[in-house]
């Protein structure tokens, strides 16, 4: 029936046209081909020409460009990444669902026009992609300044940072980049953007930049504190050293003379209290020279180089000598692994040490004092381990629930009748360790001696050497 309808119609228009009709082949193969058929005259004979032409690959090439496309629009729909697409006459071709979110315009709304450009500013403007569609890329600095740059990541596109005030409650900062499309001769045919939300990361960038101006007049202010403060402590250290030094010589001075001059008119107690002023005085000029020796370590430069602490040790025990007048002393010394330190410093280290040692183990019958250090276990791939130094003595000690006073400033742990000292020897000698980037800490049981250890900053520990014994 369907076939002389359309014979009838061909007989009556004289042209009937298919653009696809299923078609079988001898061989039994579907196809689908485009049927044309015409009706002429041919002197008295009517004439119908019939053109067939194969279309099967045609159709499916424009079937699955179809397809591609619906799977291209669904994909940029469904992307996170805001984006949208234009075509060569500037009409939006793809707005997702992202940039629905950013924006605030739908789809429906975008798609078809040209007004994509409402969606950042409130008056109308070249975007990226129309300045890449016209090509006139040269004038993209009118527009961006030099915010834009080439991007490193997609071959001619175009990356640009802007802040745009008309988006949300108080603006956005949108990173975005966009690309011109070409067809497969070269020509543009459209332009893609896509963009992204940086305004956290930019107001995080504005409180970091503004955070670290902050930071930097802080150090400018302290510096300028420290350095009020540094002429305070050399103005007060003058002072100690010129101002309280002469009453001290006249006590002494005139304490002296009285002894000389009147002891045998005065009485024997009153003697006794002048010599306790001289000893007095002679004590209070010991403090004044430890507490400017303590004040000065901090503004003291370190000159590190390498040190030979075994030599360093060594001298440095040869110069008590008038300490262990009179005494045997056992030393028992090893070759201590050298480090890098002030030299100066590092015999003020020990000298206040080995001196707190011999004078500590005072009245120990068998006085022995043991220098060496703590060989650490090195670990294939692990950094070099940090040389413990000790001093040990077999001295007095002390109840380590007092340990925390050890390196504090005139704190003392035994009375002044019994061992001599001003008690700051020892918080000098944290101050130059520390200095070093080491620690001092100690150990110690009443009447069982006391072990100082010590680091100086992070040298390799080379292999054990013997000890050395001596007896001066």
């Amino acid at each position: 029936m369907a076939s002389k309808d359309n014979f009838e119609k061909l007989r009556q228009e004289k042209y009937l046209r298919y653009d696809s009709l299923p078609f079988e082949t001898f061989d039994e193969r579907r196809i689908e081909v485009e049927f044309v058929s015409n009706v002429y005259e041919v002197g008295d004979t009517k004439v119908i020409q019939c053109n067939i032409r194969d279309v099967t690959h045609r159709k499916r090439a424009v079937q699955a460009l179809q397809e591609s496309e619906q799977k291209l629009k669904a994909t940029v729909y469904g992307s996170p990444i805001p984006q949208f697409v234009i075509d060569r006459d500037h009409r939006i071709v793809y707005w997702n669902k992202a940039l629905e979110e950013l924006t605030g315009r739908k789809t429906e709304e975008m798609v078809g026009t040209d007004n994509y450009w409402s969606a950042f500013y409130k008056e109308k403007r070249p975007c990226m992609c129309d300045l890449l569609v016209d090509g006139s890329a040269g004038s993209i600095p009118e527009w961006y300044g030099a915010q834009y740059c080439k991007s490193r990541l997609v071959a001619d596109a175009i990356e640009v940072t802007d802040f745009f005030p008309d988006l949300g409650d108080s603006g956005k900062w949108l990173f975005f980049t966009a690309v011109a499309l070409r067809d497969s001769e070269g020509n543009v045919i459209g332009a893609m953007e896509t963009l992204e939300d940086v305004t956290g990361r930019i107001d995080a960038e504005m409180e970091i930049h503004q955070l670290n101006e902050e930071l930097e007049q802080r150090v400018i202010d302290r510096t300028s504190q420290l350095q009020a403060a540094n002429k305070e402590l050399e103005a007060f250290s003058y002072s100690v050293s010129h101002d309280l030094r002469a009453p001290l010589r006249a006590l002494d001075g005139f304490s002296r003379i009285l002894i000389e001059d009147y002891a045998a008119q005065l009485p024997d107690v009153a003697v006794e209290h002048l010599n306790r002023v001289r000893n007095g005085a002679t004590h209070m000029g010991r403090l004044i020279d430890d507490l400017l020796r303590f004040s000065r370590l901090s503004r003291q430069p370190l000159e590190k180089r390498p040190v030979d602490l075994s030599s360093l040790v060594k001298e440095t025990w040869s110069a008590l000598e008038a300490e262990r007048k009179g005494r045997q002393v056992e030393l028992v010394m090893g070759s201590l692994p050298g480090c890098q330190g002030d030299p100066a410093l590092l015999t003020q280290v020990f000298f206040n040490l080995l001196g707190n040692a011999l004078k500590y183990s005072r009245h120990t019958p068998d006085a022995r004092i043991e220098i060496g250090f703590l060989p650490q276990v090195i670990k294939a791939g692990e950094p070099p381990a940090t040389n413990v130094y000790f001093v040990k003595d077999n001295g007095v000690g002390f109840d380590m629930q007092f340990a925390d006073k050890l390196f504090r400033v005139f704190q003392r742990l035994h009375r002044q009748d019994e061992y001599e000292g001003t008690g700051v020897g020892l918080a000098i000698v944290q101050r130059i360790i520390t200095r070093h980037g080491g620690r001092i800490w100690a150990e110690s049981e009443p009447d069982q001696g006391a072990t100082f250890y010590l680091t100086i900053g992070n040298t390799q520990v080379p292999t054990v050497p013997s000890a050395e014994k001596a007896m001066v």
